[in-house]
């Protein structure tokens, strides 16, 4: 029914007498009528307050401790009545003394604050809401909005009979006594004395026109004769159910401390709001049984405060600008929340600075002359107590648990524990799904369920988790896949905020006067170009790397995107992530450098599997193993310079613990180039290169253990391929390639007398070319 009066468009075109006889007619009048008359009266009364300048009486302790305990705020109300009194007066000065309308009516709630109104469904997710005068929850649902619509709210009044209102509203109250409200569980329904007995400012915030119009569709009202027997204006209870059993988004709850939960779909915990979670089921925290975990590892031992100051420091000025994952100003007043207020926050763990301890620590002596770890090192001593109360955390798990695993995974695989660091940054990304990082936090931002600062670093810490997951899996050759079209959430700031520059400050000791270099620090771009970076890459991890039956072809295709897409990226790069290879004596920020590092090593992953000839489609196509070749060794050659700049400016002592295994890959390229002539280098450039890299290695073996692994396997892969490049060119007489030893020795004389040695270097480019087949199917690249 369009409710037009005195006759509705339905009864004029069927000439029938549009009239309701509610004694008669056994079709029940919509629970609107009873919610618009309502409506009308808290209008009345909210006039009335606003006429006498009273004040809303005070909540009592119980109701607060409800609606604390279910996440509403009970000043919401009191604001809700405030906002309307000051519409009120201002239409008072502004308006003449003619009787309202109901369409003035409905423009004072305009005037109400949108804090007022009821938590509603946001981005499909359902919020419970609350009526604070009597406790009884009310479901959020969709469907329970659309019986309470209030699209026609007036028109449907005047459709009525002739019968005075009294009478609408004597029937409107038995429709809500008969138990034909809405088909919802009987805990969450509301009774009729209970939904009159409410105040006007609890009701305000559970009913507010607005939400309810804005979440509602317009549904027919039953008003006249004129439509069939067989139809309703009420929305059928079984298609209710149907609609929240087809869900395909989910549910976000967000408890009233800041922890969240997210039901996917297919869960059965997405259909309706559980409760707070029953601590009684976590049986150990941090904060009660931590030390007695630590205790029984003989790992309780007191930090000192300056030393957990001064790794913390080197933490968040070496590694994590590379690797952002952790936000230092958050961290830093959550962590005094915690340990001087005692309350517990979901930005800050022990193990998260124990972890950030353990990564500051590897830039330190192995053991400190005060604090004794004996025999665990300085590192292991934190990493222990990491990973130790890591594994209390998981029973109730936070946003720092998930910094915490992403910061432990480098420590473990800096130590050669592969398959432990991998797994570490595995559960961060499972854990980071399991919290929902990975949702847009914007609209619960506006309505002030989270602060700004907090969506922020849930949107740190889930790009954190995926780049450290995708790096690992890449450089590892472990198989990687996330999908990222369940992903909302933005990326870092495109433009650093210039309001409050911050700037980078090369830390190395906590002596004052002993700082370095600083400068404009750009972390937020730099970690949205990293992510970039991992997009660009991820189709072939799994396809060019994983997948042996995709046509060559079309691997090819999806190569030359890649390839395209890595090219734009470089030349799209903000000019103050530019590095010029010519020009050293410019300062860059070290993780700058490391970005480009990470490129130059993309472009190698892209470019390695079509340096062989068996390996091209056929027919031919592409530019050929020949330029791929090229690539490989000029990219290899690009990473070499870029550690030379590296050490100028901040020596080889403090690296990301990722700079290893990119090292790895450019010296076992530039070892191949050094006994083959497939290059354009001149044998004295790939000497130097070979020198930084190798170089880098031994200084990197001081605090990744890893490195040295690097150095073992790059002196038996020399050997190999010295052996396998001799018997795959049979025939021809080939120069013996020099041991990586005597490598070593003449690269370090070449650095002092480089004039010396330019023959007896210019003799490692002799060797003929070689097919790679053997080189490209072995199993041998590791880290």
């Amino acid at each position: 029914c369009d409710g037009v009066t005195p006759e509705c468009s339905h009864c004029k075109q069927k000439g029938k007498s549009c009239r309701y006889h509610f004694g008669d007619d056994k079709r029940r009048v919509s629970h609107r009528v009873a919610v618009d008359i309502l409506f009308e009266r808290i209008g009345q009364l909210q006039a009335f307050i606003a006429k006498h300048n009273l004040e809303p009486p005070e909540w009592n302790k119980e109701s607060e401790s409800v609606l604390s305990r279910l996440g509403f705020d009970h000043h919401l109300a009191n604001e809700g009545i405030s906002n309307f009194v000051n519409a009120q007066s201002h239409r008072e000065r502004t308006q003449s003394n003619s009787p309202a309308t109901p369409d003035d009516q409905l423009e004072q709630f305009a005037h109400i604050s949108p804090k007022d109104q009821r938590r509603s469904r946001l981005d499909g997710v359902s919020i419970q809401a609350s009526g604070p005068s009597s406790g009884i929850a009310i479901n959020g649902s969709p469907q329970f909005d659309e019986t309470l619509n209030t699209g026609t709210s007036t028109n449907a009044v005047a459709s009525l009979d002739t019968s005075p209102p009294a009478m609408a509203v004597e029937q409107a109250m038995g429709d809500l006594q008969s138990g034909d409200w809405c088909s919802i569980d009987a805990e969450t329904a509301i009774s009729a004395p209970d939904l009159f007995n409410l105040s006007p400012e609890a009701y305000l915030q559970c009913h507010n026109p607005l939400t309810l119009y804005e979440q509602s569709t317009f549904v027919p009202d039953v008003s006249c004769p004129s439509l069939s027997d067989g139809a309703s204006s009420e929305i059928d209870a079984t298609e209710a159910l149907v609609d929240q059993l087809s869900d395909r988004v989910g549910t976000l709850q967000i408890s009233p401390d800041g922890q969240t939960r997210f039901y996917g779909p297919t869960s059965n915990f997405n259909l309706v709001d559980m409760p707070a979670p029953d601590n009684l089921t976590v049986h150990r925290t941090v904060r009660y049984d931590g030390c007695d975990y630590l205790e029984r590892l003989g790992l309780e031992k007191e930090v000192p405060a300056e030393l957990e100051r001064h790794l913390s420091d080197l933490y968040f000025a070496w590694q994590d600008p590379s690797l952002h994952v952790v936000d230092q100003t958050m961290y830093a007043e959550s962590k005094r929340r915690w340990r001087e207020e005692e309350e517990e926050t979901p930005y800050y763990s022990e193990s998260l600075c124990n972890a950030i301890c353990a990564l500051g620590a590897a830039f330190e002596p192995r053991y400190h002359p005060s604090f004794v770890t004996f025999p665990r090192s300085l590192a292991d001593f934190f990493a222990d107590r990491a990973k130790t109360l890591i594994e209390i955390e998981l029973d109730c798990p936070s946003v720092a648990t998930v910094q915490a695993m992403v910061v432990i995974s480098g420590h473990d695989i800096g130590c050669k524990r592969d398959a432990r660091g991998w797994l570490y940054s595995g559960m961060a990304m499972r854990l980071a799904f399991h919290l929902a990082l990975h949702m847009d936090m914007t609209a619960y931002v506006k309505r002030g369920i989270l602060k700004p600062e907090e969506a922020e670093i849930r949107r740190t810490a889930f790009w954190g988790a995926y780049i450290a997951d995708h790096l690992w899996g890449l450089l590892l050759g472990r198989p990687f896949r996330t999908n990222m079209e369940d992903v909302t959430v933005d990326k870092p700031k495109e433009i650093a905020n210039m309001s409050s520059p911050q700037i980078w400050v090369q830390y190395c000791s906590a002596q004052p006067g002993n700082e370095g270099l600083s400068l404009a620090d750009c972390t937020e771009i730099i970690s949205r170009e990293r992510i970039s970076l991992c997009e660009i890459m991820a189709p072939l991890g799994y396809a060019l790397y994983g997948c042996r039956t995709i046509p060559p072809t079309v691997l090819q295709e999806m190569n030359m995107k890649a390839v395209n897409d890595l090219l734009n990226w470089k030349n799209n790069l903000p000019q103050e992530l530019q590095v010029d290879l010519e020009n050293v004596k410019r300062p860059y920020l070290p993780h700058v450098l490391f970005l480009h590092m990470q490129y130059y090593q993309n472009m190698i992953h892209a470019h390695r599997p079509w340096m062989s000839r068996l390996g091209q489609p056929t027919p031919p196509k592409g530019p050929g193993c020949e330029h791929a070749r090229m690539m490989c060794i000029e990219s290899a050659a690009t990473i070499g310079k870029l550690l030379y700049i590296y050490e100028l400016q901040y020596s080889f002592k403090r690296m990301n613990i990722h700079g290893v295994g990119i090292t790895c890959s450019a010296a076992s390229l530039l070892i191949f180039a050094s006994i083959s002539n497939n290059t354009t280098l001149s044998p004295h450039d790939t000497a130097c290169h070979l020198n930084a890299c190798l170089r880098a290695l031994d200084c990197f073996s001081s605090s990744w253990e890893t490195a040295k692994k690097a150095r073992d396997f790059l002196a038996m892969l020399q050997r190999k391929w010295g052996i396998q490049g001799r018997g795959g060119t049979a025939g021809k007489k080939r120069t013996r390639a020099p041991s990586l030893t005597r490598h070593l020795e003449r690269h370090q004389s070449l650095k002092m007398h480089p004039t010396r040695h330019k023959n007896s270097v210019s003799a490692m480019g002799q060797e003929a070319s070689i097919d790679l087949s053997w080189f490209l199917n072995d199993d041998s690249y590791i880290v």
